[in-house]
């Protein structure tokens, strides 16, 4: 049997330029077994500040290259990472994370860590066995 949840999906921007218009938190319907990049999928559909671009990596998936018109930029070190409930960094790819009902989701575009595996990760950077 399946059916449907809520969950609160929110944006943060720690980048350099202080013009940035940042999409209010949103609580999207989502499809039992939907995943975080089920959510992405929901949400731009739901407004085009939502809007993203994911690039296919071998051996990892869909790695989101750009968010809300703002796109990754390796010269400083800034990303799209995104967070699990309780605010910790996702370690699976977007695609594998599975939903539950009253998840919320940061998507936080910040200053990539070198030393972080979970940033690593979810640049497609590094490979994870499924």
């Amino acid at each position: 049997m399946s059916g449907t949840f809520r969950v609160r999906f929110r944006v943060e921007y720690k980048g350099e330029n202080e013009d940035v218009d940042i999409p209010a938190p949103l609580t999207v319907e989502m499809d039992d077994g939907s995943t975080v990049l089920d959510l992405l999928r929901n949400a731009a559909r739901f407004h085009q500040q939502f809007a993203y671009m994911t690039k296919k990596v071998p051996g990892v998936g869909d790695v989101v290259t750009a968010f809300s018109s703002i796109f990754n930029d390796d010269e400083p070190g800034f990303s799209w990472i995104f967070y699990s409930p309780h605010d910790r960094p996702l370690s699976k790819p977007l695609g594998l994370v599975k939903l539950t009902a009253g998840d919320e989701v940061l998507a936080c575009y910040e200053r990539r860590h070198e030393e972080r595996e979970d940033q690593k990760i979810q640049l497609g950077l590094i490979k994870v066995h499924h």
